[in-house]
């Protein structure tokens, strides 16, 4: 078990909540924040996050959107049936290695799955504080 599945549980049950309930928030919530903090300049590496359930997405074209409405479809209908997969948010465009590590954007330097990982215990004793 995942260290993220396992605090889900921890909090989930001190709560006295429904686990997947708690889960399916706290990916939603980590998932468009990975997103919106992607950098825009045309809105191609925003848009290109995909989100799968059991296996990460091979697919590397999607149109340029900055709003990014078709990535942040793919996380509405993954994280709806993630039930106890293993879901999976990938971008597989040849620079976002570049805009997440290599400080490519002065808009995320910092990158935006690193970022929004780190916040994830707060964001999941923010939900559950929510839900209660």
């Amino acid at each position: 078990m995942s260290g993220f599945a396992r605090d889900v549980r921890v909090f989930a049950k001190k709560a006295k909540l429904d686990t997947r309930q708690v889960i399916r928030a706290v990916t939603l919530e980590i998932s468009t924040s990975i997103i919106l903090r992607t950098p825009v300049d045309t809105g191609r590496a925003r848009n290109g996050w995909r989100a799968t359930i059991d296996k990460p997405s091979a697919v590397k074209g999607r149109k340029a959107d900055p709003a990014a409405t078709a990535a942040l479809g793919t996380v509405r209908t993954a994280v709806s049936d993630i039930g106890g997969n293993i879901y999976y948010l990938t971008n597989n465009l040849p620079y976002i290695r570049r805009l997440e590590y290599e400080g490519w954007s002065t808009q995320a330097p910092a990158g935006m799955m690193r970022v929004s990982a780190s916040e994830y215990a707060v964001a999941l004793r923010k939900k559950i504080a929510e839900m209660t």
